[in-house]
């Protein structure tokens, strides 16, 4: 095992200043002291692990500070010769140094719009951040929390930006990220709320719909840029039909059937299709299996005695048993001694 430095008469590493007050800044000592950690992780206590690792994040928020500086510094020369070719009077896109994106994309091996985004960054926190500058160097602001912290500055005047970056600063070693983010969001609210409106109002132009592929394999769909209010009722919307659906029965947990509602919505499909059909009723055991009158039977006629004297063909209808009803009714006025039609008094009445 390799003695470092800062070891003892004993020889025995100092692995406690890991966990302590007192652990060395980023440096030559604490790397050395870390490298003598990692090659002997079977010495160290789980408390000492851990402050291992603390370390270990110390140095890599110590190596984007340096980072940072470093791609400040190169943008502020590229931009000095952007300017002495513009003096020059070169023409545009054949000026010195006028693609520095691109230059730091390459590098990276990222895109332009990825290391332009780095330039606007560093040289906000090198030229208008100090705080954050500082926390940077001492290892407890990561490139994450500065990239918040000047998002929320990068649009703002340099007196408030100085401002929120004295608050943000000291917040940040001890706010988780997305608590930071929102702070930060808080705070450029309350200094500047119109430029925070006009940011909004310019990024309706970016409306989007993006299509991601999941670390697992699947794919997410997002808008982006939209309306806060729109979003926000259309997130209620699909979250009271996913609980009405799965009290209907729909199997799933409630954010599985919020994805369902989403992607039904965009297909125009209804989600409510995907309930399970209502069982046919079971027949009834006590029923001798006989089937049952339907709706015709019970609005027939009931079955009558058939008069065995009438014709087969006998159909009593309205015409024919007016018929009827006059053949005897002249039978009637016969059987008196009135001729048949004759509506006066019988003969030999005194009336005669």
């Amino acid at each position: 095992m390799s003695q470092s430095p800062a070891d003892g008469p004993d020889c025995t590493p100092p692995w406690d200043a890991f966990s302590s007050d007192d652990a060395p800044p980023p440096g030559p000592e604490l790397v050395a002291l870390l490298g003598d950690a990692v090659g002997s992780l079977g010495e160290l206590d789980e408390r000492q692990l851990l402050g291992a690792s603390t370390a270990a994040r110390r140095l890599r928020a110590h190596a984007d500070y340096l980072e940072v500086m470093a791609v400040a510094d190169f943008a502020r020369r590229r931009a000095e010769q952007l300017e002495a070719s513009k003096a020059r009077g070169d023409r545009v896109r054949s000026r010195d140094a006028e693609y520095p994106a691109e230059e730091l994309g390459f590098e990276m091996t990222a895109s332009a719009h990825s290391a332009g985004l780095l330039l606007d960054m560093a040289a906000n926190i090198v030229t208008r951040l100090p705080a954050t500058l500082a926390g940077m160097a001492a290892g407890v602001i990561d490139r994450d929390r500065a990239r918040a912290i000047s998002n929320a500055t990068l649009h703002l005047p340099d007196d408030l930006a100085a401002e929120a970056d004295k608050v943000l600063a000291e917040a940040a070693p001890e706010l988780r990220l997305a608590d930071l983010q929102a702070k930060a969001a808080r705070l450029e609210a309350r200094l500047d709320p119109e430029s925070v409106q006009k940011r909004k109002d310019e990024a309706r132009h970016d409306r989007r719909v993006e299509l991601r592929r999941e670390d697992s394999g699947a794919a997410s769909l997002a808008g982006r840029e939209l309306d806060p209010a729109e979003a926000l009722a259309g997130k209620a919307s699909i979250d009271a039909e996913a609980v009405r659906l799965r009290n209907a029965g729909l199997p799933g947990s409630l954010a599985q059937i919020r994805a369902m509602i989403l992607i039904d919505r965009i297909h125009q499909r209804s989600p409510w299709d995907r309930l399970a059909p209502l069982p046919e009723p079971e027949p009834d055991p006590e029923a001798d299996g006989a089937p049952g009158p339907d709706e015709d039977d019970l609005l027939a006629a009931p079955d009558l005695p058939v008069d065995p004297d009438a014709p087969a063909d006998c159909d009593n209808g309205d015409e024919e048993d007016d018929e009827d009803a006059a053949e005897a009714a002249a039978a009637e006025e016969e059987d008196e001694g009135r001729p048949a039609g004759f509506d006066g008094p019988p003969p030999g009445s005194p009336l005669d």
